[in-house]
């Protein structure tokens, strides 16, 4: 299944910086070497905000910062907070006689404090510098602005994260975002300087810097224009990991700079989508929207559902498109028809609804109906459909729906006037169809020369804060439990539970059946179990992603950009290249023509020993609408001395590409699936394990 790769294959700097130092001895290295303004020493010190002050921190650290500040002369935000594990819990620097460490003796909060400190002691204002800004705990580098749908204007911001695990830093920037309005942000206010420096925070919550949706343009990751390259998370993560490099070194900790360095590769062809393509239903399309829906439309959107080849037993329009007067329909879902809802979109929410009000997510309104606070007639059609078929889950077989938001202009739908093939939402939802379909079949079929068996369990699990009126700050936590056997070319789905409410004794009692949940429900996780040896797979997701950032035969960012502008690489349309010759970014862009061209049909695994990073190379060009979300990093964990929560799990630390749980997972990476056109970093097991639960 896995073979060695190529020896010219590229090794691509990461935004890890492996400590070569026993982890303590690091932190007292960093913080004896700080110094405050060329005397005295920095002290770790801890503090506990009052309950009152915990929802909106900010204020009273700022007070604490200026109160640390005065006396010494230095500038407030130039002093690092970091928010701790106990509640209230705040670490921070202060002068102190000698560089002191805390009684926990916490190494990783050490060096987490230390390397903010030397970043903000160091921040300078430039059209290449990094530009830091401390609000309260929080810490932001650079600003992008994007416009919406609507014409607004907002600000994105990115928030510095530092994460130290085996023995490796990680920089991380998280998007935050805020209005522009009348020439200020709501929650600050626009910089304007000779060098575009970017932006000022004022004091403010970050709670309030909330994503926006609806955005026109996705701002940008990665861009090889040269206008716009030193404003993106690219060039950020570069200079911010190097400066982290150069604090290390003059604080004399041995470290280095982490490397994407992959060894195999996988043999296997990608699941695609001849795998789901001939799912055992007829579609019927029903019109929710209370509008009309022209002959022409009709004929576009079953044009749009068969456009990629899927091969359903039939489509067609319930009452022949014309819009449904009630909710009879939700009783339509057999075991041979998949209903396809288009409803009204409400701006900016969705369509659901509550006793009339548009709401942003149904959750309240599953929660509401499970205890009797609503009734169906409370809630609109689709939601209440969602309820009786798949949160209640109380019927064998399951049930296949998808929905669709629509415009409704002047008591008609409206769609894009595009093509079938630009009809994207119409076309992604003719894979989720496919997808849907298969699952409730019980089977799906693996790649051609896969000839792995076994029985494992596939475990998503999700939590959800509840917002609305007296239930607000109640917590929903939901397990969805999916046992498969994998054998003879195909994934057969034996079982499938739902616990869509779990209280305390629920959760136990899963976990001694699951020690992977260690009593503990985490939103959008995700296991795989091996059933024989009862070992678990997880990928680690979210901001913990690991990162491509540069080619590795550059020693910076900087360098990189200066020496291909030197020599032809910036071309004169202002971009810089990205052609094999450069490889600015490896992996992401061609290895050239030696290296064929079916070098993005496979992912590139390099072994770590405790856990297994591999990269899925994009079937499209690198470009500014992609993302950071190609690499990722498995690992495999073990229950050699059972407890009943689940805390003795413990990694597994060599051989994962032996293990049957990474052969499953990889065997099943999926191209034009999971995303339209394109492939994915995911498995096809994660999403069989959503559907599961809620995925809708």
């Amino acid at each position: 299944m896995f073979v060695d790769t190529p020896a010219e294959i590229a090794t691509a700097w990461t935004n890890f910086i492996r400590v070569d130092d026993p982890i303590d001895a690091a932190a007292e290295r960093l913080l004896a070497s700080l110094r405050l303004g060329g005397k005295g020493h920095w002290a770790v010190a801890s503090t506990e905000l009052a309950k009152a002050d915990r929802k909106n921190p900010d204020v009273r650290i700022q007070a604490r910062k200026r109160q640390i500040a005065g006396p010494l002369g230095l500038d407030p935000d130039a002093i690092p907070f970091l928010r701790g594990t106990g509640e209230g819990q705040y670490f921070f620097l202060k002068p102190g006689p000698a560089a002191t460490v805390p009684a926990e003796n916490n190494a990783a909060v050490v060096i987490h404090l230390c390397l903010l400190a030397g970043l903000l002691h160091r921040t300078a204002y430039g059209a290449n510098a990094l530009r830091a800004q401390a609000i309260g705990p929080h810490v932001y580098l650079g600003a992008r602005s994007f416009t919406t749908k609507q014409g607004q204007t907002g600000i994105e911001a990115f928030e510095l994260g530092i994460r130290i695990r085996h023995n490796e830093i990680q920089a991380t920037l998280s998007a935050r975002v805020m209005q522009v309005a009348a020439g200020e942000m709501v929650s600050g206010t626009v910089a304007d300087d000779e060098h575009d420096a970017g932006f000022l925070l004022s004091n403010i919550s970050p709670t309030r810097l909330q994503k926006w949706d609806a955005r026109k343009s996705r701002p940008l990751d990665i861009t090889f224009d040269n206008a716009s390259l030193r404003r993106s998370r690219l060039f950020l993560l570069n200079r911010i990991t190097e400066l982290f490099c150069a604090i290390l070194q003059e604080s004399g900790v041995r470290y280095q700079r982490t490397k994407f360095s992959p060894s195999r590769t996988i043999a296997l062809p990608r699941l695609s989508l001849a795998q789901i393509a001939h799912p055992d239903h007829a579609v019927l399309i029903v019109n929710n929207t209370g509008a009309r829906l022209v002959d022409r439309d009709r004929q576009r959107i079953i044009e749009a559902l068969r456009f990629d080849g899927l091969q359903f037993r039939g489509i067609d329009f319930y009452r022949a498109g014309m819009p449904a007067t009630n909710a009879d329909w939700t009783q339509l879902v057999d075991a041979r028809t998949a209903l396809l809802v288009l409803n009204p979109a409400n701006a900016p929410f969705g369509s659901v609804r509550i006793q009339g009000d548009p709401c942003s997510r149904p959750w309240e309104a599953y929660h509401g109906l499970t205890t009797a606070i609503l009734g169906q007639d409370d809630v609109d059609s689709y939601t209440w459909a969602k309820y009786v078929h798949l949160y209640r889950r109380d019927k064998p077989r399951y049930p296949v729906l998808q929905g669709l938001d629509c415009s409704v202009e002047h008591d008609t739908v409206v769609l894009p006037d595009v093509p079938a093939k630009k009809l994207y939402e119409l076309r992604r939802c003719a894979l989720e169809l496919g997808i849907k379909c298969n699952f409730a079949q019980g089977k799906v079929a693996l790649p051609t020369q896969c000839e792995l068996e076994g029985e494992f369990t596939l475990i998503h699990t999700d939590a959800v804060t509840l917002q609305l009126g007296s239930l607000k700050g109640e917590k929903l936590l939901m397990a969805a439990i999916v046992k498969v056997r994998a054998g003879n070319g195909e994934i057969q789905i034996v079982h499938r539970e739902f616990h869509s409410e779990l209280g305390l004794g629920d959760l136990q009692a899963l976990t001694r059946q699951y020690p992977c949940l260690q009593n503990g429900i985490r939103a959008d996780h995700f296991f795989v179990v091996d059933d024989a040896n009862q070992v678990f797979l997880q990928r680690i997701s979210g901001a913990l992603a690991p990162k491509i950032l540069l080619n590795a035969k550059y020693g910076s960012i900087e360098q990189a950009l200066d020496e291909m502008a030197r020599n032809e690489g910036l071309l004169p349309s202002g971009v810089f290249s990205r052609g094999a010759d450069w490889a600015l970014l490896p992996f992401y862009v061609s290895p050239g023509k030696a290296a064929g061209r079916k070098w993005r049909d496979t992912a590139y695994i390099e072994d770590r020993g405790v856990f297994l990073r591999y990269f899925v190379p994009s079937l499209l060009p690198a470009e500014v609408a992609m993302g950071f979300s190609n690499l990722h990093d498995l690992m495999v964990f073990h229950n050699p001395t059972p407890v009943a929560n689940g805390s003795g799990c413990v990694p597994v630390e060599s051989g994962l590409l032996g293990q049957n749980v990474v052969k499953l997972y990889l065997a099943t990476l999926t191209s034009g699936i999971l995303r339209l056109e394109e492939t994915s970093k995911a498995s096809l097991l994660e999403k069989l394990a959503s559907l599961g639960g809620m995925d809708t």
